[in-house]
């Protein structure tokens, strides 16, 4: 099984709410409980609208929990996959209260890695078998959809020395793996990470990180044709723990440079990357593996510290006004 980058046992969930308005001049912070066994971490979370936000957990005995608000996060309930404990959930989608997708890997029985979705509200949980991920090697990393048919599923290198990534246009009753002809070749060891992932709103442009098992080079996968071809560019940072583009173009990426942890900018679409100077102090000690979101529509980061007791990823939907952020340490950078 390829290496993971280790996920603490506890989140302090907080939701952050900001008023179009007044983007950024009134924060309002509030501690929520996901509904969650103690312990458990909300890691990734699916923003559907301003009122309908999915989360998922998993520990180090797995528990196989998705919880839902359906009121911008002031209230929330938990339920299960219904799957087994050795099964992980690595990323979730969310369309409405109802619908969401979900992808994860079972290191027990490989026959319940994959999709599943919902159409009840999480009551139900139905693989989408034609996601095949059924090499010895699948292993799905993480999952969007960008409207209720369009989405793609992104995994690890399988036999052929390619990723496996599979797109649907019918909301998952078929999905259709991209062929090995149109990624480039991987390296030795090469996989991806649940929640390095990014894309435009409509799906046109996507981007994934990964790393190197046997170089420890990271590299940055991209498509600008809603995921049929793809290409690699080398990244600059030894440890790129987080990256968020605000647009096809311009992005951002926090990691390690030699020893120093930098947030870097692009301008070409992730292709070359460059240090930045921010308008902040500087950035927090690094005590635990930190994230980076861009807020929508503006110059504004915010910049999520996890500590010594957790980590997390998000992905927002750029025209929410809500996002929930797992995190114990912020800060704003104008960049």
């Amino acid at each position: 099984m390829k290496k993971k980058l280790l996920k603490k046992r506890y989140l302090i969930v907080l939701l952050y709410t900001i008023a179009t308005s007044v983007m950024m001049q009134a924060q309002i912070w509030t501690q929520k409980s996901t509904g969650f066994p103690t312990g458990d971490i909300a890691f990734h979370t699916s923003i559907a609208n301003d009122n309908v936000i999915w989360t998922i957990t998993y520990q180090s005995n797995p528990t196989q929990q998705f919880s839902k608000s359906i009121d911008g996060g002031n209230t929330w309930t938990a339920g299960s996959f219904g799957l087994p404990n050795t099964f992980i959930p690595f990323g979730i989608t969310a369309r409405s209260a109802t619908k969401a997708w979900m992808c994860g890997h079972d290191g027990n029985n490989h026959a319940n890695t994959g999709v599943y979705v919902t159409v009840d509200g999480g009551t139900t949980w139905t693989k989408q078998v034609t996601a095949l991920f059924n090499d010895a090697n699948s292993y799905p990393d993480n999952i969007r959809f960008f409207d209720d048919n369009n989405g793609i599923v992104q995994g690890d290198p399988i036999a052929g020395g390619s990723f496996e990534i599979y797109k649907t246009s019918d909301a998952g009753i078929t999905w259709v793996r991209v062929p090995n002809a149109n990624l480039p070749t991987c390296l030795a060891g090469e996989f991806g990470t649940d929640g390095l992932f990014d894309a435009t709103p409509d799906g046109s442009t996507l981007w994934f990180a990964s790393t190197s098992g046997t170089t420890w080079l990271n590299r940055l996968y991209k498509s600008v044709d809603y995921g049929t071809t793809w290409t690699v560019a080398d990244l600059s940072v030894s440890i790129p723990f987080s990256f968020t583009f605000k647009n096809a173009t311009t992005g951002y990426i926090v990691g390690r440079v030699g020893s120093v942890l930098s947030v870097l900018k692009t301008v070409d679409g992730g292709t070359t990357f460059s240090n930045i100077t921010t308008t902040a102090s500087g950035l927090p000690s690094l005590s635990g593996p930190p994230i980076v979101k861009v807020i929508p529509n503006t110059n504004t980061l915010i910049y999520a510290e996890a500590g010594t007791i957790g980590r997390t990823y998000f992905n927002n939907n750029p025209d929410s006004e809500v996002g929930i952020y797992l995190v114990i340490k912020l800060k704003r950078f104008i960049v």
